[in-house]
């Protein structure tokens, strides 16, 4: 068949609605369906979809098509795979001419799925899979479910499976690139040993494999495929295309935890649940996230890390436009422990009944961080709560959040109204200011940079904090003997100024505060929890340690002493180019008393030439 043949009969036999319905949620208009437009920010229903011309479009930004490309640009695809997808959809016989790397990893593709269903056969047929299998039930996992995820055991030999699909005619080279064998010293299989968790991609391809310790060891619980051409972590979503027909069907995507939490979800008849490799949400699953027009749902732990995680996956949603929210279970239950103690049914209702939006679960993330009795903890709560309603233009969110912070501030309702005004004010002015004038990080005779070491350098503990103090102290009380009719100033004053550095830079003051809350931090701690001394600082002061201290790599112990002399001299250093400097103004202003100036300048250049030797 032509492939115009093809196209005609795909057309045809197209459900556009169906297609569009996986997508976005319709409702019937006349003979026509129409929802909200997913090609831009639409609030009242403008995308139709005629059943009869079997067509689609927005009248409002004019985006559509046929079943073809309506489908390429809501799941953002190419031609040929669109036609590949609703080819396959509607039993259209369809050949592919195939590209000789696609057809290189359909090879890979079969190694995988034989590497699972050897140890699927394994753990249903072995005396090791008997205690395999004696662990899986008692967590509850069925027969019905090993098969639906596939689960297995590799056997604990060395090289099992490597000489069956060695007898299959696989060679090692491609064995290899599938991650089921590793090459050392001599070659052997990945996972020995260990219950097995097929991962697969959206379209059921299994990419890679996950094993779990099953008895006691020192080892680590999870042991996961290496990084190859097929097993890409950082865009991993286990158990998405199980999920697929719930998540198209129930508009919504719930994250969670781990693999456990996945099919003890999954046990609940909760089937849009999936999770990541790990906690990290990235841009990779952002765009696979989006291609479903769908809310999310993040159930993850609820200690510090996944709470942490949890905050940082809703910043990044929320940023690429998509509806997300959080569910704690509680008593930081898991939901196989959750299910067990309150059953099936009072789960799923939790999720209907228990979301918290995005703004919301930030919100008392924040509270929960600060002592809201004391000034310094009221003011860090206020400014990170300003820091969060700032970005939105929804002035419902604003307002709420407002109201919400005087009550728990217990504060007049004006004044937070007024506070939040100059806070916005003061972005806006540090923002032109960012455009407007030259960085900090630019300054190029390592002043600021010298400076930014000893803090950090502050940092590492009570006593190096007093001393680098205390010689900071110095270098600046030498100002007088270098810089004539110098008022003496903070150091970082002095920069700024000699770069004719705006002060009200955004960095400017958080210098000087920043050094001021070590200093407090250390009254009551003996050694620096880095977590637990950010975790009362304002959003700017955080900011700054991001942007200016964070990556700031300082040497060992016994480095350390040549680095901090070498940072001394250069602040002592720029306070004597800064004494030239002015010398170099007196002497344009002051002709008769040129001879005087100059003399004072080169005696100021040997003794910069003498910190320069020594």
């Amino acid at each position: 068949m032509s492939a115009t043949n093809i196209i005609d009969e795909i057309l045809e036999k197209a459900d556009i609605v169906q297609i569009v319905s996986d997508y976005i949620k319709l409702e019937k208009a006349g003979s026509s369906y129409k929802g909200l437009c997913p090609f831009h920010n639409d609030s009242n229903p403008s995308f139709f979809v005629s059943p009869n011309k079997k067509v689609a479009k927005c009248m409002v930004c004019g985006t559509g098509g046929n079943a073809i490309t309506i489908l390429e640009k809501l799941a953002k695809i190419s031609t040929k795979e669109a036609i590949r997808r609703l080819a396959e959809r509607y039993n259209i016989k369809y050949e592919v001419r195939e590209d000789k790397k696609t057809i290189s990893k359909k090879g890979l593709f079969q190694i995988t799925k034989y590497a699972a269903n050897f140890y699927n056969y394994y753990l249903k047929n072995s005396l090791p899979g008997k205690e395999a299998l004696k662990y899986l039930y008692s967590r509850d996992i069925t027969d019905e479910i090993i098969e639906k995820f596939k689960i297995g055991l590799a056997p604990a030999g060395k090289n099992n499976l490597y000489l069956t699909l060695q007898d299959q005619g696989y060679s090692d080279i491609d064995m290899s690139r599938a991650g089921v064998i590793t090459a050392g010293d001599y070659v052997h299989d990945t996972f020995t040993n260990r219950i097995m968790y097929p991962i697969t991609d959206e379209e059921n391809n299994i990419i890679g494999f996950s094993g779990r310790i099953y008895y006691e060891s020192n080892e680590a619980k999870y042991f996961n495929s290496f990084e190859n051409e097929l097993f890409k972590k950082g865009t991993v979503i286990y158990n998405l295309f199980n999920a697929l027909d719930a998540i198209r069907k129930n508009k919504r995507i719930i994250i969670m935890e781990g693999f456990m939490d996945v099919i003890a979800s999954y046990r609940a008849e909760l089937y849009e649940c999936v999770c990541l490799m790990g906690t990290a949400m990235t841009k990779e699953h952002v765009e696979k996230i989006k291609q479903y027009n769908c809310d999310v749902i993040m159930c993850l732990d609820g200690d510090n890390a996944g709470i942490e995680a949890t905050m940082k996956a809703l910043d990044i949603l929320q940023k690429n436009g998509i509806n997300a929210y959080s569910v704690l279970l509680p008593d930081n239950l898991d939901p196989d422990e959750y299910i067990k103690k309150y059953g099936k049914e009072q789960f799923r209702d939790i999720f209907e009944k228990e979301l918290v939006d995005s703004y919301t679960f930030r919100y008392e993330y924040l509270k929960r961080a600060q002592s809201l009795f004391d000034v310094i903890g009221a003011e860090a709560f206020e400014t990170n709560v300003f820091e969060m309603i700032r970005k939105t233009r929804n002035q419902v969110i604003i307002e709420k959040f407002l109201v919400r912070l005087s009550l728990d501030l217990n504060t007049d309702i004006k004044n937070i109204n007024q506070d939040f005004e100059n806070y916005l004010k003061s972005k806006k002015m540090q923002l032109t200011q960012t455009q407007t004038k030259k960085q900090t990080p630019n300054i190029t005779n390592g002043a600021l940079k010298a400076y930014e070491i000893l803090i950090r350098y502050m940092m590492f503990s009570r006593n190096d904090l007093n001393r680098i103090n205390s010689m900071i102290d110095q270098i600046s009380a030498q100002q007088v003997k270098y810089i004539p009719n110098c008022n003496p100033t903070q150091i970082i004053c002095l920069i700024y100024k000699y770069y004719n550095m705006n002060p009200s830079d955004k960095y400017f003051d958080l210098y000087l505060e920043f050094v001021s809350k070590i200093q407090v931090y250390f009254k009551s701690n003996e050694i620096m929890d880095i977590d637990k001394f950010l975790a009362p600082l304002t959003a700017n002061l955080k900011e700054f340690y991001e942007d200016r201290i964070k990556n700031i790599i300082v040497t060992n112990e016994k480095k350390k002493q040549i680095e901090l002399n070498d940072c001394y001299n250069k602040l002592t250093k720029f306070i004597i180019e800064y004494a030239m400097r002015k010398y170099d103004d007196l002497i344009i202003d002051n002709p008769a008393d040129k001879g005087h100036y100059i003399s004072q300048k080169i005696a100021l250049k040997k003794e910069l030439t003498s910190i320069s030797k020594g």
